[in-house]
Formats: C-alpha cells, sequence, structure tokens
C-alpha cells in the first residue's frame, strides 16, 4: 500500500524541483532549452537546390572526406546526415596509422592531391593531432578465443620504420566525430541533419547532375556525391542504369 505525501510537502517537493531546473538551465556551460528547440528547428531547415559536392553521411569518413575538399579548394559543399546531433553513438574503437596520416607514396604519385581512397589522411587536413590527444596510444592489440587462447596478436611498434605513427589509437567514433564536426564548422561548413537520402537519379536536363531525394519530398542536384552514410548505404545501392 503506498504512503500519502501531504500536500504541503508535495509543494515543497515541486518547488525544488523547478529551482533545480532553474539552476540547470542558466549554468553557463550547459545549453538552455531554448537553445536545444532553436538548435532543432534550424536541424530542419530546407535544403539547398543545388551544390557541387554532397557528401551523405556524416560519419568520421563523411567528415573528414568534406574537410580534405575544402582544404584543397573545392567550393560549395554540403554535408547531410539521418540522425541528429548527438543521436549517433560509438560503433568504432581504433584509429590505424594509415589513417592519421597520408603515404608518401601516394602523395607523390597523386601530384593533384586529390586522390581519395584509404590513405586520404586526417594528418593531411591537419585533424590528427587534436584526435591523438583525446585518444590513448596503444603498441600491441590481441584477440582472444573463448579459451582464452590468443587468436591474432598484432604489433604496432613494427610500424616505428614506416609512419611517424606507430601505434592505434583508442579513441570512441562520437568522439571522433565531434572532433572532426567542430574542425567542419570552423571551415564553414555545417552538417544538415536530420536528412534521409531516399533515392538518386539522373537529372533530366543535365546528364552531368544527380538529382538526389529526401524522404520528406526535398531535392538536392549535385554534380558529385558522396556516399559515406554507412553499411547500409542507400547511396551506394542505386543502381547504376539509374544515373
Amino acid at each position: 500500500m503506498g504512503a500519502t505525501i501531504p500536500n504541503s510537502k508535495q509543494e515543497n517537493c515541486k518547488e525544488n524541483i523547478v529551482q533545480l531546473i532553474s539552476k540547470v538551465t542558466s549554468a553557463s556551460h550547459l545549453p538552455t532549452f531554448s537553445s536545444l528547440i532553436k538548435h532543432q528547428l534550424d536541424a530542419s531547415m530546407s535544403l539547398p537546390d543545388r551544390t557541387t559536392v554532397l557528401v551523405v553521411g556524416a560519419g568520421p569518413t563523411g567528415l573528414a572526406c568534406a574537410i580534405s575538399l575544402i582544404k584543397q579548394g573545392v567550393p560549395d559543399i554540403i554535408v547531410v546526415d539521418t540522425l541528429l546531433q548527438g543521436d549517433n553513438t560509438s560503433r568504432a574503437l581504433v584509429i590505424h596509422a594509415a589513417t592519421l596520416e597520408v603515404c608518401h607514396r601516394y602523395k607523390h604519385e597523386f601530384h593533384s592531391g586529390f586522390y581519395n581512397g584509404t590513405f586520404q589522411a586526417l594528418d593531411t587536413v591537419q585533424c590528427a593531432e587534436p584526435l591523438i590527444d583525446l585518444g590513448a596510444k596503444v603498441k600491441t592489440m590481441g584477440i582472444r578465443g573463448r579459451e582464452r587462447s590468443t587468436l591474432v596478436s598484432i604489433d604496432f611498434g613494427s610500424l616505428a620504420k614506416y609512419t611517424r605513427y606507430p601505434f592505434g589509437l583508442l579513441l570512441p567514433q562520437n568522439i571522433t566525430e565531434r572532433v572532426l564536426t567542430e574542425i567542419l564548422e570552423s571551415l564553414g561548413v555545417k552538417v544538415l541533419r536530420p536528412h534521409t537520402v531516399a533515392g538518386m537519379k539522373t537529372n533530366e536536363h543535365d546528364r552531368c547532375v544527380v538529382d538526389v531525394s529526401f524522404d520528406d519530398g526535398q531535392i538536392i542536384s549535385a554534380r558529385y556525391v558522396v556516399g559515406a552514410d554507412g553499411a547500409r548505404s542507400t547511396v551506394r545501392s542505386v543502381k547504376p542504369s539509374t544515373i
């Protein structure tokens, strides 16, 4: 049988809760409810009609790609993501040396600096050091089986003569995304959220342009589309015959 709280104590309880909320929302280091609501409204604004490059997906790959393109002088870039800021959880933990710096062999072979693959490095776009400062360096890593027997053993130290980052960097993906998002915004590009790609097709008037449609009916016409929208990518699943 539940206890009955006297009305006077109920009122005191309510007053304490109101005071607590007031203190929390007025703290200088925390966002107020009004600013959070404003952020949600800003995120749901109309999308631009067209762009040169549309990056779909604001995970580490999409963010690093956008930063790289901006630093190489590519104008007019839009980045969209299906999730609201902060809704993503960490699904990856280790950043490898090949991601932290560019391999000199590729750097010299591709004189334009426009090589976009595994060796497109965070160091090239001045993103490595902020991540290293936040992460934990590991020299070795092992994977054990059910019987505690070692299945795989990795010695990152053996990379010392090939890279200046001879370690694995342990850093949750959501922190990596936060750092890269801050760098991207400092370059003048904000991730537009939440916007989910529904399909793509060739523009009727210009075969060098792709019309990317979203689930809310909006369309962006882009000359280039980067599919960085995860393992179940909508962009990468589009049949070539439609583009």
